[in-house]
């Protein structure tokens, strides 16, 4: 209700008189701290004045004067009970005049109007005085660096520094940002929608796409991976193996971290500084646990470096440096080597966990095959591999293996050499059995 905006307004007074911003109503209901404002009012105000901006800032809404018309009756009394001349700050006629922006001339009248005596008026005449000064208090919060008024005189340079209201700069402020938002229009003319329709017939360069697209390519077989066989890796020379647990207790280890040196390579880097039976402990401060992390570490290195070792020799701890080589690349084998390679890991019996035959005539009959079925046929099965696992049993007819037929145990013995050498680990077998329909089955190959 108007109670509201009555404390509202009061607030505002008690700022302009005192300087101290009040405490919101809801916050004084449990406990009041606010003091009267005559408590830090300064010199020249009325007491009749300061008790009606009390009046307003009463915590009980039914306290305070009920709307305009009692306010009104209020400021009445406080107008109608003066006596004597009281000194104010006066706020010129021509307050909105685009004249205020001048600050000596303000001040200059606020100096004047120091002297002047205000003579009773009418009750509207003071309100409107209020609520000019409540103008002016508004503009001068929202100027955060303007500061109290230059002069100390009589106690009210708060006041009069409210005086000088900047009305005209937001607006001259305002007008600036204006000027480029009217700029970019103006650029806005040139942009190339206008120029759509005649690019319309521009559209077959679609396939520039095409054409960045093959240049990418270019970029990328560039074998920015090829590097990475020029970056050379640490080499120590040695054959390393791990220390175990009955190593570690002939050599009065106190546990198995370490890595025995079985062998030191001719022409190595570590030929004049590591002997067979040494124990490397440790790499640049490091422990070493094992044969494998040993490896790691030394690979990791900058060859032509220095490798700091403590290595235990004949029960006594030693610290060494060996220069490092660079590790040695592994020989790149022909697909024939590898195949040569994986041909002579292959046993007789080159599928895991299954024994072959050539199918013939006896074992057709035997198992009861049609004439068209061609294979080798699994005679005999192991309880521990992949066959009961893949239901295979004896008399199953493995037809062909990676879409290649097969007739003879060397016919699968060169499909899974094959399959070795290009680095497969698994086989597919088409199967085949008497008075069943044909199935694929996958079967791990072991490592031989």
């Amino acid at each position: 209700g108007p109670w509201t905006d009555i404390y509202a307004l009061g607030a505002t007074l008690y700022k302009a008189v005192t300087g101290v911003t009040p405490v919101d109503g809801p916050d004084r209901v449990l406990e009041d701290t606010l003091e009267p404002v005559a408590a830090n009012a300064g010199d020249g105000y009325r007491t009749s004045f300061l008790d009606a901006i009390d009046l307003m800032l009463r915590v009980r809404p039914e306290a305070r004067p009920q709307s305009i018309a009692a306010l009104r009756a209020a400021l009445s009394e406080v107008s109608a009970g003066s006596s004597g001349t009281v000194t104010v700050c006066s706020v010129p006629s021509a307050l909105p005049s685009p004249a205020v922006s001048a600050p000596s001339e303000v001040i200059a009248a606020a100096r004047q109007s120091e002297t002047r005596e205000l003579r009773p008026r009418k009750p509207y005449a003071l309100l409107a005085l209020m609520g000019a000064a409540l103008i002016g208090l508004g503009v001068y919060l929202a100027r955060d660096g303007l500061s109290p008024g230059p002069t100390s005189r009589s106690g009210e340079p708060k006041r009069m520094a409210q005086v000088p209201q900047p009305p005209n700069d937001p607006p001259k402020e305002r007008a600036k940002p204006l000027e480029p938002r009217d700029e970019r229009p103006a650029e806005l003319p040139p942009v190339a929608p206008r120029a759509l329709p005649p690019s319309q017939p521009q559209m077959p360069p679609a396939p520039v796409p095409k054409e960045d697209r093959r240049a990418d390519p270019a970029p990328s077989p560039v074998p920015t991976p090829a590097p990475a066989p020029t970056q050379a890796r640490g080499w120590l020379g040695v054959r390393i193996q791990d220390v175990t647990k009955e190593i570690a207790e002939s050599l009065g280890l106190a546990d198995t971290n370490g890595t025995l040196v079985a062998a030191v390579t001719e022409g190595g880097p570590s030929i004049q500084v590591l002997r067979r039976g040494d124990v490397i402990l440790e790499v640049a401060g490091t422990s070493i646990t094992n044969a494998r992390d040993l490896a790691r570490r030394i690979a990791a290195m900058t060859p032509r470096s220095e490798a700091r070792l403590l290595v235990l020799r004949d029960g006594q701890r030693q610290r060494l440096s060996v220069p490092l080589g660079t590790l040695p690349a592994p020989p790149v084998k022909s697909d024939k080597e590898r195949y040569d390679d994986a041909l002579r890991r292959i046993s007789a019996q080159p599928l895991p966990g299954l024994e072959i035959a050539a199918l013939t005539d006896e074992l057709r009959r035997q198992h009861k095959l049609q004439p068209e079925v061609q294979g080798v046929v699994v005679t005999s099965v192991s309880p521990q591999g992949q066959g009961p696992e893949k239901r295979l049993v004896v008399g199953h007819v493995v037809v062909e293996i990676n879409g290649e037929s097969v007739r003879t145990i060397e016919d699968v013995r060169h499909r899974v050499a094959t399959a070795l050498a290009a680095g497969r680990t698994a086989v597919l077998l088409r199967v085949a059995a008497s008075g069943r329909a044909e199935r694929f089955v996958a079967l791990r190959l072991e490592a031989r």
